[in-house]
């Protein structure tokens, strides 16, 4: 929200990933349905967008707490 994107694309995104499982395959067995809690949607088209943002929100926050590795 605080990069003023319309709050209806928020709202299918958040539905989008809240609804995201996944089930794995091992050799010929098939897991059961499992729910995906954080992450983003390998090889979705918004993905590397979407981890942008996040990694531009994590620097921003290191940078203006002061906080990480300071070497000298």
């Amino acid at each position: 929200m605080k990069r003023n994107v319309p709050i209806t694309f928020l709202r299918i995104i958040i539905n989008w990933y809240s609804k995201l499982t996944v089930m794995i395959t091992w050799n010929t067995a098939l897991s059961g349905i499992l729910r995906v809690r954080s992450g983003i949607r390998q090889g979705g088209v918004l993905s590397l967008s979407l981890f942008n943002v996040y990694a531009d929100m994590f620097i921003n926050n290191v940078l203006i707490n002061n906080n990480g590795c300071h070497m000298n």
